[in-house]
Parts: C-alpha cells; sequence; structure tokens
C-alpha cells in the first residue's frame, strides 16, 4: 500500500467516523446542539454536533466495534499466510513500534492478543484456521515457535513451513 492510499484511507476513516458519531446519535433521538467551530475564534460561527456525553458513549461503541473489525481482518490475515510482521507494516505500526523498542510484529499481536501484562505468554493467543491442514491454530504470536502437535498445525503443514521461515525472520529482525 502506498502512502498516498494510506492517507487517503485514513482521511476518509476519520471523515466517516465524525459523520457516524453523529448519525448515531441523532438516529438514536440524542440531542442536536451548536456549538462553536473553534472557542480561540467565535467568529468562525457554529456547527451543529452532538452533546459531549452523547458524543463519549458513541464515539466508544465505534472504538469496540472497530476493534472487533480489526480483530477479525487479522484472524483473515493470518489464515490467508500474511505474516505478523506484514500485518504490523500493513497497520503501520513500525513508528509506534520504535518508540516502545518492539517489533510491529510484536504490536500488531498485540492488538489481536490483547495488552501484555503480567500473564505468561502461553495465556496471549489468536485463533484461527490453518488454510493447509486445517488445524485450529493457537497463535502464540512471533516471539512462538511454530510446531505440530496440540491446538497447532498437522506435521507435514506446508503452512508450518512457511510459519518457521516467518519466525527466523523475525528472530534475525530482533537480533539486529
Amino acid at each position: 500500500m502506498t502512502d498516498s492510499t494510506r492517507d487517503k484511507i485514513t482521511d476518509y476513516a476519520r471523515s466517516a467516523v465524525s459523520r457516524t458519531i453523529f448519525e448515531a446519535v441523532r438516529d438514536a433521538g440524542g440531542p442536536i446542539v451548536d456549538r462553536l467551530i473553534s472557542d480561540r475564534h467565535p467568529d468562525w460561527g457554529t456547527t451543529r454536533d452532538v452533546t459531549p456525553a452523547d458524543g463519549l458513549m458513541a464515539a466508544q461503541a465505534i472504538v469496540g466495534s472497530a476493534r472487533r473489525e480489526l480483530n477479525g481482518y487479522i484472524r483473515q490475515a493470518r489464515e490467508h499466510g500474511i505474516s505478523w510482521r506484514k500485518i504490523g507494516d500493513l497497520l503501520g505500526l513500525a513508528d509506534d513500534a520504535k518508540a516502545q523498542d518492539v517489533s510491529a510484529a510484536d504490536l500488531a499481536f498485540d492488538l489481536a492478543a490483547g495488552p501484555r501484562n503480567d500473564c505468561s505468554w502461553s495465556e496471549r493467543y489468536m485463533l484461527w484456521r490453518c488454510r493447509d491442514c486445517a488445524e485450529l491454530i493457537n497463535d502464540y504470536g512471533p516471539e512462538a515457535y511454530p510446531e505440530p502437535g496440540r491446538n497447532s498445525h498437522a506435521p507435514g503443514c506446508k503452512r508450518l513451513a512457511v510459519e518457521r521461515r516467518a519466525y527466523t525472520a523475525y528472530e534475525r529482525q530482533r537480533s539486529q
């Protein structure tokens, strides 16, 4: 994806979220009020908007829905053979990863499996179905070496070999 395409998608999403918040509150019967376009420039006039309280509730509902959609697309990406590294790149996580001294792959997994905390790595995983061996995969992220067996790829699975190569590339990147 080019930066231009990413910027267009970001601009569209921003506009769509604002519109959706307004429409959700309005369609639910919430009040629509006039508010200043800019507190610093009252002469710019007013715009129609929702109340801050209703806007907060609608925005939070959208965040929850967006997170569920994001997780669904991450699951589909993993099922289609897209590595954690590529998912991190597609999500534009490189700058955040660098600031946190982790990889974009790690942050992508964190989005799917939940934030890191005091739990062990084995408690954080994402489920998806392998298209090659049809097994249900407990994916423990880019830090976990993929092995055949319980809750993983069937022995001899072609995808397992691909996952092992991705793990090796991830480890090489981390050691640099």
